[in-house]
């Protein structure tokens, strides 16, 4: 940006993170995290009939 004279984007979420993509990715591993954390874990699970 200061070497070749282009304007540095500093807006929306620009101004937060340079990497929106990485500021995505770590909002959504803490949104699964709570999820796993606050979601009822079944009993017991799925087993399937014995096969002859």
């Amino acid at each position: 940006g200061k070497f070749e004279k282009r304007k540095i984007y500093d807006f929306w979420i620009y101004k937060y993170s340079r990497h929106p993509q990485y500021l995505g990715f770590i909002l959504w591993s803490y949104g699964v995290m709570l999820l796993t954390a606050l979601a009822p874990v079944p009993r017991g699970g799925y087993q399937p009939e014995p096969s002859l």
